[in-house]
């Protein structure tokens, strides 16, 4: 039987391969494994029965410089041996000439009366006619050459398990719609110009390894591959590539595929590679792929290729394929450069952009993904899809545009996109982004670790698994929104997180069971929203952060940097060091665990903490700064810590700073507070329970309240505490128990306050009391016989009302006629409303004394009584003065003038009984008074002296004349009755105060 010549590798004529060994030759990185390539390249296989088969002269290869190179010979046979290709052709030449009718030309067929029918049904008889018993492997037509395979609605099968080997093969057109194909067919390496296969059946293996598909449009759509498929290293150049509705249901291998889209001439709505509804029930692999355009690509606006609605049982790779590429853009500098500024020409002439994307949308991958160092020159998008596998890695991938998971579902595995670069640049669509919206993250690792991102990050309502969850180091150029997320796992990591717009959490709930929550060293450029979020874990740390508050600003932020409604629960809470570069709350939101920690945190604008909860072992602000700003509100705040430190804290505000009706249930340390600048400092209606200590504290604002602080529990410690030019008001207050001492200019005033055992002290000029004002002020417990104390009240006559700063608060020393100025006042401009009433300050002594009384200080109960009774004169000649009369104006006015007159004389005739040397001094006046009244009514004989009327006027007083008679009239007795009644009186009034002055 004569055999067909074209499996000759060797050309004695020429000297060199032959076509089909040049074809071979071409195939041997592909073909061949790499040991014999390795045994080939160093010369360790000699192949020695190849040369002589070939009828190669191997001393002629050594002395002629331009023969064959042995090792080119070595190749081709070596790819021969690894494809299973035959030595010779089965086939018999036609027309007794050297090829069979598959590898004679298609341009002579008309010198054997050929058609490529002929050819075509020869091919289909061939295979339909081999049997299992086929030596001479019929089925083989590797390297021929068919102008057409058209197989369409017939079954191609045989009794032979041999394959149909089309390797290196020629193929016009290949034509296999509606066909079952009952064989394994290899057309590895072979070269199809035309490729349709829609409805097919492929009941045992396909392969297309290194193929090379140089076709109008190829189309596998709904057709099933039952066995494996592979189309591993095969150039594909179409303007349209489809496996729509195809099912693989064993293997199928894409490894280093080539598609090369031919795209001027195509319909610009027509997507060029659909995988579409396509069910892949083994694995697949599309590794080290690459997809690009090879020409310019007309009026389209987009370009791609799709998996939407696909199913992937088993693992699917994509790492390091590329998507989108240009010919030309082969080094990472140039990767992209075609997506970001096409040549692409729109209706009117002018450069269109084009968009590039590969589409996962609503498929479902069932088991292990990997989409590892792809590189993507457009979108990504995988909305909706589902993720069920254990891992899916999509760690150092580049995406020049969006990373779109908008609905994906993560359920079981580990998900990595670490070290993945997303771009976002390219066409200018509005929100270039990576886009997770609605994706669930399953139970498994979600790993984002140093990825970049160009444009902004959408996590809005995904639910993340319950493994970890790293976003550590990623670099997002625009705005990050993760609103409304949830995750619950072992460890959430955000640090080292730089977002160059904006950062919303708003919504989002993260729970990590004894592990940590990390935002340590978190840069965002704009605002930072985490509004009614809720974190809860071991460790939350939000230490070393810094929101600059200001790029990418919105109107909705109010303030830029909103931790509003906030829930932390966990162990330790940390701010340390966070860095806020604009106004920033924590209204309403709640902490819990062992510990918060605020230490040397900084806040460029305004910061308010109203209504906050800190239900910790321990809450720590040492250090804290607020710069730039115009309030600093923690009012309604509840301290309900074991202790709370906030130490040296510097606040400048310019209006106010308050803790107004805060809750301090145990001690508290604002030692070395500084608040400066603002109009008023207000801590009124404050809750303390433990220890309140302000030692060292500057309050220099305009204004300094704690009227109405409720301490009765509490100990409060004021020790050196200044405050400029404002008094320290504890108007209303409680204050039981402290300590409060001065060594300024520093005033508290505790009018209308409620005091207890404090101790109150001044190192400086020793008027304690112009630092300490009094004025109807509830003393219980207060102890005015401490020696300081005491001192201090005789020093300044027993005033505790005054101080040295402000209008009529008059000052000390007193000056001997200061009452002749206040009353001219007094009758010159009425009542000064401003002024202190002193019917406050009758209230004010009265409270004293009963304090005093309390304590067992008679002495001082007398003084303040005696000060009690003195201003209640003072209210009388006030009411007296004053413009608006009541109803019967002269009436009030007469009781009020008598009720002045009398208490002026209960002052000078007995010191409001509590002095018995004006008894004294009374007794003397009315002695000496009625001398001068006996001696001008001549009451005693002609040439008595003064001195016997002075005798005389003694002797009446104490109702006892010896001696001396009277020598006048009746009127004369009737003042010596007078001066003994009055006598009488003042004898008794002497004895009652003695008696009072020697019992206190």
């Amino acid at each position: 039987m004569t055999h067909c010549d074209y499996f000759s590798l060797y050309d004695a004529d020429t000297g060199s391969l032959t076509e089909w060994g040049a074809k071979l030759r071409r195939g041997y990185e592909g073909e061949v494994s790499a040991e014999r390539r390795l045994d080939i390249e160093y010369g360790r296989l000699t192949y020695r029965e190849v040369f002589e088969r070939e009828g190669v002269d191997r001393a002629t290869l050594e002395t002629d410089d331009d023969a064959i190179d042995p090792q080119t010979l070595l190749k081709a046979e070596a790819t021969r041996r690894s494809a299973g290709i035959p030595v010779t052709c089965p086939h018999e030449p036609v027309g007794g000439g050297s090829y069979c009718k598959f590898h004679l030309p298609p341009e002579r067929y008309d010198e054997h009366d050929l058609t490529r029918e002929d050819v075509c049904a020869s091919f289909i008889e061939i295979i339909n006619g081999a049997t299992g018993t086929d030596a001479q492997r019929t089925k083989c037509f590797a390297g021929a050459q068919f102008e057409q395979i058209a197989l369409p609605y017939r079954t191609l099968t045989s009794t032979s398990n041999r394959p149909v080997q089309l390797q290196y093969a020629e193929i016009g057109t290949l034509d296999l719609d509606d066909t079952v194909v009952d064989e394994r067919l290899e057309l590895d390496g072979a070269r199809i110009e035309s490729l349709s296969c829609e409805h097919a059946r492929f009941r045992r293996s396909v392969s297309f390894e290194r193929a090379e598909l140089d076709c109008q449009a190829v189309s596998f759509d709904n057709t099933v591959f039952e066995e494996r498929v592979s189309f591993c290293g095969a150039d594909v150049s179409a303007t349209k590539l489809e496996f729509e509705n195809c099912s693989f249901e064993s293997e199928c291998e894409f490894r280093d595929v080539a598609v090369e889209l031919e795209l001027a001439g195509a319909d610009p709505s027509m997507i060029p590679i659909v995988f579409n509804q396509t069910r892949f029930a083994d694995s697949f692999d599309c590794s080290g792929g690459e997809f690009y355009v090879g020409d310019e690509v007309g009026r389209r606006t987009q370009v791609g290729v799709e998996f939407i609605q696909c199913h992937f049982g088993d693992e699917t790779k994509f790492g390091d394929c590329t998507f989108g590429r240009t010919a030309e853009s082969n080094s990472v500098d140039e990767f992209g450069g075609w997506y970001d500024d096409t040549d692409a020409d729109d209706s009117d002439g002018e450069t269109a952009d084009v968009e590039w994307n590969l589409s996962f949308d609503s498929s479902v991958f069932a088991g292990r993904i990997q989409f590892d160092e792809a590189e993507i020159a457009g979108h990504l998008n995988l909305k909706h899809v589902d993720f069920s596998g254990k891992i899916g890695q999509f760690d150092d991938m580049e995406i020049d545009g969006k990373l779109r998971l908008n609905g994906a579902e993560f359920s079981q595995g580990d998900i990595d996109f670490s070290d993945t670069v997303v771009r976002g640049n390219g066409s200018e669509v509005s929100g270039r982004c990576m886009n997770c919206r609605e994706t669930s993250f399953g139970r498994g690792d979600l790993d984002f670790e140093d990825a970049e991102i160009d444009g902004d990050v959408v996590f809005t309502q995904a639910s993340f698994g319950q493994g970890s969850l790293n976003f550590e180091g990623v670099d997002v150029d625009g705005e990050a929104r993760l609103d409304q997320t949830s995750f619950s796992g072992k460890r959430a990591a955000f640090g080292r997180l730089t977002v160059g717009g904006s950062l919303t959490l708003q919504g989002a709930v993260y729970s990590v069971t004894g592990g940590t929550i990390e935002f340590e060293g978190m840069t965002v450029e704009g605002g930072a929203n985490f509004r009614q979020t809720t974190f809860t874990g071991n460790n939350i740390d939000f230490g070393r952060i810094t929101i600059h508050g200001e790029a990418g600003r919105s109107d909705d932020w109010q303030p830029p940097i909103n931790f509003r409604e906030t829930t932390w629960q966990g162990g330790r809470i940390d701010f340390s060091n966070a860095e806020m570069g604009a106004g920033t709350t924590y209204d309403l939101a709640t902490f819990s665990g062992e510990q918060v920690v605020f230490t040397d945190a900084t806040v460029r604008g305004d910061l308010t903490l109203q209504h906050v909860t800190f239900n910790t072992i321990e809450t720590v602000f040492t250090g804290l700064e607020v710069l730039e700003a115009d309030t600093f509100d923690m009012s309604l705040a509840e301290f309900n810590s074991n202790r709370s430190e906030l130490q040296s804290m510097a606040l400048a505000c310019d209006e106010a700073i308050t803790f107004e009706e805060a809750t301090f249930e145990s001690d508290t340390d604002f030692s070395g507070l500084e608040a400066r600048h603002a109009e008023t400092f207000d801590m009124s209606r404050t809750y303390v329970g433990g220890n309140l200590i302000f030692d060292d504290a500057v309050l220099a604002c305009g204004e300094v309240e704690f009227s109405r602080l409720s301490g009765e529990s509490a100990m409060l410690e004021f020790r050196r505490v200044t405050s400029d030019d404002a008094e320290i008001r504890f108007e209303d207050a409680t204050v039981l128990n402290g300590s409060f001492e001065v060594d300024g200019e520093t005033v508290y005033n505790f009018e209308g306050a409620t005091i207890g055992d404090i101790n109150i002290g001044h190192e400086g000029d020793g008027k304690l009391f112009e630092h300490f004002v009094f004025r109807d002020t509830e003393f219980d417990g207060f102890d005015f016989s401490k020696n300081d104390v005491k001192k201090e009240l005789k020093q300044t006559g027993w005033r505790i009302h005054t101080s040295h700063r402000g209008g009529l608060r008059t000052g000390f020393p007193n000056t001997r006629f200061d009452f002749l100025r206040r009353w001219s006042r007094l009758i010159k401009h009425g009542p000064d409303d401003d002024s202190t009433h002193p019917e406050q300050l009758e209230s004010t002594y009265m409270k004293a004394k009963l304090g005093a009384d309390q304590q067992g200080d008679p002495d001082t109960v007398s003084q303040f009584f005696q000060k009690e009774l003195h201003f209640r004169r003072h209210t009388y000649g006030y009411q007296f003065w004053e413009r608006s009369a009541a109803a019967d104006p002269e009436t009030n006015r007469l009781g009020l003038a008598w009720d002045w007159i009398a208490n002026m004389t209960l002052a000078l005739t007995v010191g409001y009984g509590e002095r018995p040397s004006n008894v004294v001094l009374t007794s003397v006046v009315v002695v000496f008074l009625f001398s001068f009244v006996y001696r001008g009514l001549d009451a005693l004989p002609t040439g008595s002296t003064y001195i016997d009327y002075l005798t005389y006027s003694l002797q009446g007083f104490i109702q006892l004349v010896v001696g001396i008679q009277p020598a006048g009239d009746v009127l004369v007795r009737l003042f010596t009755s007078i001066e003994g009644f009055i006598g009488a009186f003042v004898i008794a009034l002497f004895v009652i105060t003695l008696t009072r002055s020697i019992d206190r």
